[in-house]
């Protein structure tokens, strides 16, 4: 067991458009979709005891990135990802 919490922003539409509304019947709302969606996209990839578990085979299967302890991030750090050359276009945007 455990507690999830989520945020939903989601437009529903009597006539939704594929892929991007949901439908809206007769001024009710299907949440059971959306919920279903929404839990499968939540579940981890490779669900492990703990935050800092290595998992059954570290040698074979590790669950981070090489020199990177399990459970201390660094994997989301922007300054220390190299950049893509192909995304470098963007960079020179002004927004």
């Amino acid at each position: 067991g455990g507690l999830a919490r989520i945020e939903v922003r989601e437009v529903w539409e009597v006539e939704p458009t594929e892929g991007e509304t949901w439908p809206l019947d007769h001024d009710a709302i299907d949440l059971g979709p959306l919920l279903h969606d929404i839990a499968l996209l939540a579940l981890p990839l490779a669900p492990l005891c703990a935050e800092d578990c290595e998992g059954p085979a570290p040698d074979e299967f590790p669950t981070a990135v090489a020199d990177q302890v399990p459970g201390e991030g660094g994997a989301g750090d922007e300054a220390d990802r190299p950049k893509d050359p192909r995304w470098a276009a963007l960079d020179d945007l002004d927004l």
